[in-house]
């Protein structure tokens, strides 16, 4: 396919990410997992434990919070998860997160100096949360 020289470039239409699902065995164990080692706060989590929500959430800002369906939620037999999700952290934070997972003994899986991503390239680090769901942590340059 060709792209015409005089063509103009289209603007990405302005979209903001709401939610993602994520399938766990144990929403709650998820949500603490989040809030520990991402510093996600949990939404709803008193209303699942009672029995009075569906599912707990995880906050990542004002406008997107993750979803952590339980297994009677799921649409199949299998949880269906994305090939892994990435978050991006201020250096600082980047470094703070490292330690934590240190001192939780959670593996780093794979890490990368040159990583492409939504603002250009940046540093990354790859590791799984406890329903083995890749988590890509980054910073960009300054």
């Amino acid at each position: 396919m060709q792209v015409r020289k005089t063509a103009k470039r289209r603007r990405a239409a302005r979209v903001e990410l709401d939610h993602v699902v994520l399938e766990v065995k144990d929403p709650a164990g998820s949500a603490a997992f989040y809030e520990a080692v991402l510093r996600f706060a949990p939404v709803r989590l008193d209303e699942f434990q009672n029995g009075k929500a569906s599912f707990v959430s995880v906050r990542l800002s004002r406008g997107v919070v993750l979803d952590l369906f339980p297994p009677r939620m799921w649409r199949g037999p299998e949880a269906r998860n994305p090939n892994h999700l990435c978050f991006t952290f201020s250096r600082k934070s980047f470094r703070a997160l490292e330690g934590r997972l240190s001192a939780r003994g959670i593996p780093i899986t794979k890490t990368a100096d040159h990583n492409f991503g939504a603002r250009g390239f940046g540093h990354a680090i790859y590791f799984d949360d406890p329903d083995g769901i890749s988590l890509e942590a980054r910073y960009y340059p300054s």
